[in-house]
């Protein structure tokens, strides 16, 4: 843990406090760790990184001074706990495990990914731990031994400040994993629709809807290994600067732009 080592973990995930995905990370890890647990009181998936500024959160204690339920957002959840509403010094965060994959462009809606990256801003690792759901059963305990497997390792992982580790596994047994590959993000492609009704009172209202078409399999991607049966690890930035194309934006008569776009305000 740049440093350190981790004794006091915190779990928290987008898909509620009794969801089994945190319920069976939180087992395992307890053999080994001193973990705490905080999450939404209800499913909040693909909240991304919505916070609550307009109303106020309640915190509900489930289990006295270790588990703790709100009824905000995962983002919420994981930003009180390290504010100190939680009495203990935590040293990571782990995010899970999400009930489906959290691959290429899912990392901007979910929650579980979000919830890692509050911990960067408070200057601590966050890992986001998701599985497939392809199959007839989840294999949530095959997650839970991969991320604490991690979490004995995590100094030798995360070596620098400022990185989430996004982990996606695939749904099999343990002794069916083929492997672990550190990835890119791939892409995942959504056929995105928008589904209009009518209520009583005659308003219309929305159902945004997303169904997963395809995935793009190219070696090296987060998408292939799990295709593989094979553990995926893609290290994420919150600094989502393009730098190359800054540097292309300078080199393209960038002084005659600006000058062009003051001289008409």
């Amino acid at each position: 843990m740049l440093g350190g080592t981790v004794k006091r973990v915190l779990v928290a995930n987008d898909d509620g406090i009794f969801a089994p995905g945190i319920r069976i990370l939180k087992e395992e890890l307890a053999k080994n760790f001193d973990v705490y647990t905080i999450a939404p009181d209800r499913e909040r998936s693909a909240s991304g990184y919505s916070i609550s500024l307009d109303n106020p959160i309640r915190v509900k204690e489930i289990e006295e001074g270790r588990t703790f339920a709100i009824d905000g957002t995962p983002v919420d959840a994981v930003y009180i706990a390290l504010h100190g509403a939680m009495k203990a010094d935590i040293d990571i965060v782990v995010s899970g495990i999400n009930k489906g994959l959290n691959v290429g462009t899912d990392v901007f809606y979910s929650g579980t990914v979000s919830s890692a990256f509050q911990a960067v801003l408070f200057n601590k690792p966050g890992i986001a731990v998701s599985i497939d759901i392809a199959g007839k059963d989840i294999h949530y305990e095959t997650a839970a031994m991969i991320a604490s497997r991690l979490l004995e390792n995590i100094d030798d992982i995360l070596t620098e400040p400022g990185i989430v580790l996004n982990v996606n596994v695939p749904n099999v047994s343990i002794g069916e994993i083929k492997g672990i590959d550190v990835t890119t993000l791939g892409r995942r492609i959504y056929r995105d629709r928008i589904i209009e009704r009518v209520d009583p009172k005659n308003n219309k209202y929305y159902w945004i809807d997303g169904i997963h078409v395809k995935d793009v399999y190219r070696e090296g991607t987060d998408v292939t290994s799990i295709l593989n049966k094979r553990v995926s690890l893609t290290p994420l930035r919150l600094d989502i600067t393009d730098y190359n194309y800054v540097d292309k934006m300078k080199q393209k008569n960038y002084d005659k732009i600006i000058e062009n776009i003051l001289s008409k305000i």
